[in-house]
């Protein structure tokens, strides 16, 4: 194995070598696709980054002509710069919960209504190169990653919470992603949450009531992801931010922790997100909950924490990988090792096993 390439022998160390292959990660956001090649280590090895949404404040998300035309640029870019015949398979997170038989979205409303994956897939087949591709959820994508290479590396169990324009989340036993029977595990976003007391606190000037939002994306008026969600955090500071998109308005305010209005907008979310959270954190009983949050400060651990601390036992709540150390880079990891344990594990095992007979 090792002098075919498979693997690699440095001291007391085996590593994959170059046979053992490569994997395409891509993220598709709501505002940008991210897509790089990885080794099975987890190494990013070239990287490139596309931005879609042109202007405004949106949640809808980019349609499948604009996807499309970002990855038929950037695929062959990182395809170019690797090594083609080293990549093994495509990984895709996407902004959605997925079935697990079909992989298609469970809520259309997120992605496409008169466009599937895998007819998307199919007109992309050209730019694929005949890889073969898996599809996961992007909340399910970060915890992955978080398990096998970030912050929950020695957790045996854990949940993940992802607050961008909406709210995901995923639940990890022992380093794999539980999707559940339908595919809806970890979809906190949608958990009910009382706000009576939250809401008649004093306001500092520029902050919005909780009660101008607008409903949840399913329509819903008492979600968390109406209140706690990135969206809801930068239409409730509307004035105070100037970049284009959600994710990126709320990126901007990790600078701007030290003004009032900010302090207590992500003050607040972190309140209501902790109240939702108790209920699975007493069914889970996990290690650790990993925040993945639009903007990454220590504001939200302090006020997630101190509403679960009646509740959590030993269950810490952290913050996940920052995004200066790679934490934009979660996703397309996470569906990367998705297509690792598919398409590039097998091979070795398989690999192994012909040697051994």
């Amino acid at each position: 194995m090792v002098p075919e390439g498979w693997l690699i022998e440095s001291g007391d160390v085996v590593a994959f070598g170059p046979m053992a292959g490569e994997v395409l990660g891509i993220a598709v956001e709501r505002e940008r696709v991210r897509t790089a090649v990885f080794d099975p280590h987890g190494r990013r090895l070239v990287e490139t980054c596309t931005d879609v949404v042109s202007k405004g404040a949106t949640l809808k998300p980019m349609s499948p002509a604009a996807l499309q035309k970002a990855l038929s640029r950037d695929i062959p870019l990182c395809l170019e710069s690797a090594q083609r015949a080293h990549v093994r398979a495509v990984g895709i997170s996407w902004p959605t919960a997925l079935s697990p038989t079909t992989g298609e979205p469970l809520l259309a409303h997120l992605l496409w209504r008169r466009k599937s994956i895998a007819s998307f897939l199919d007109d992309c087949k050209d730019v694929l190169q005949g890889l073969p591709v898996v599809s996961v959820n992007d909340a399910n994508a970060e915890l992955l990653a978080e398990c096998r290479w970030g912050v929950a590396r020695t957790a045996r169990t854990a949940l993940g919470v992802k607050i961008c324009g909406g709210i995901g989340g995923a639940l990890a036993i022992q380093g794999e992603i539980h999707v559940g029977a339908s595919g809806y595990a970890g979809e906190f976003g949608h958990l009910a949450v009382d706000i009576a007391d939250v809401a008649a606190a004093p306001l500092p000037e520029g902050l919005q009531p909780l009660a101008s939002l607008p409903a949840c994306s399913c329509g819903a008026m008492d979600h968390l992801e109406r209140f706690a969600s990135a969206r809801a955090i930068v239409d409730r500071l509307e004035p105070l931010t100037s970049s284009v998109g959600y994710n990126n308005r709320a990126s901007e305010l990790r600078t701007r922790v030290e003004e009032e209005a900010v302090k207590v907008a992500l003050a607040q979310a972190g309140q209501l997100l902790g109240r939702a959270l108790v209920a699975p954190v007493l069914a889970v009983d996990p290690d650790l909950v990993v925040l993945s949050a639009i903007p990454h400060h220590d504001v939200w651990l302090g006020a997630t924490s101190a509403e679960l601390d009646h509740f959590r036992g030993r269950t810490r709540v952290v913050l996940g990988t920052a995004p200066e150390d790679g934490g934009v880079w979660m996703a397309a990891l996470g569906a990367a090792a998705a297509a690792i344990d598919e398409h590039v594990l097998p091979r070795l095992e398989e690999r192994v096993q012909r040697r051994s007979a």
